[in-house]
């Protein structure tokens, strides 16, 4: 009898154990999810802050900067997609000690993968706002190429008449065709001052529309 006590004490002790690993193994998976959540949740806010500024520049470079950097950002996305794969493998651990709830955290993999998706559709319109960004930057340097383009020219034609007029040393009937010529050529410029006028209305137009959603955007 004595004997089949002992080997009941032993086997309990045995029980015993194997409950105390069992459930020091359940706490270390619930900690070690708690953790790694955390860290994923903080990257995933920071990241979609990142992700919801304005998308708003001032050149075709710096646009360009903007798709590098996002670009970058896009290359990261693997490393981060490892890090949510091991939160999905601890995760598989807990739930096979058939546990629902981590007194650790309030997160669970519903809540993170709706994260992660809600990032990847960030992502995307990110990068569909850069084009449309980089597009209108390129429409805005062929509008200040052919504005500098134009007003260079006028200034040219502007600069020889003057020189024409103040050294003719002609006749007076001379000086009077030279006159007549150049006052002809001024009224055929104002449709070229007018083009000019048109480029430089666009263009400020579209600056100060920019700036108006910009501001409102930003309050």
């Amino acid at each position: 009898r004595w004997d089949k006590l002992i080997a009941e004490s032993e086997a309990r002790r045995k029980k015993l154990l194997a409950a105390r690993d069992h459930f020091s193994d359940l706490e270390k998976s619930l900690s070690q999810f708690a953790s790694l959540a955390s860290q994923f949740n903080g990257w995933y806010e920071n990241a979609e802050e990142d992700l919801s500024e304005i998308v708003f520049t001032t050149s075709v470079d710096e646009c360009h900067r903007l798709r590098d950097d996002h670009t970058n950002f896009v290359e990261s996305l693997s490393k981060k997609r490892e890090e949510f794969k091991e939160l999905e493998e601890v995760d598989a651990i807990i739930r096979s000690y058939h546990v629902h709830v981590n007194p650790y955290t309030w997160f669970t993999m519903d809540t993170l993968e709706d994260g992660w998706q809600c990032l990847l559709r960030s992502v995307k319109e990110r990068d569909l706002d850069i084009d449309r960004e980089l597009k209108r930057q390129k429409q805005n340097d062929d509008l200040r190429q052919a504005y500098a383009k134009q007003a260079n020219s006028f200034a040219d034609w502007l600069k020889t008449t003057k020189e024409h007029v103040s050294t003719n040393k002609g006749s007076l009937e001379e000086q009077r065709n030279l006159i007549q010529r150049k006052s002809d050529e001024i009224k055929k410029k104002r449709s070229f001052l007018g083009e000019l006028e048109v480029l430089n209305e666009v263009m400020l137009l579209g600056i100060s529309l920019l700036s108006l959603v910009f501001s409102s955007l930003k309050n």
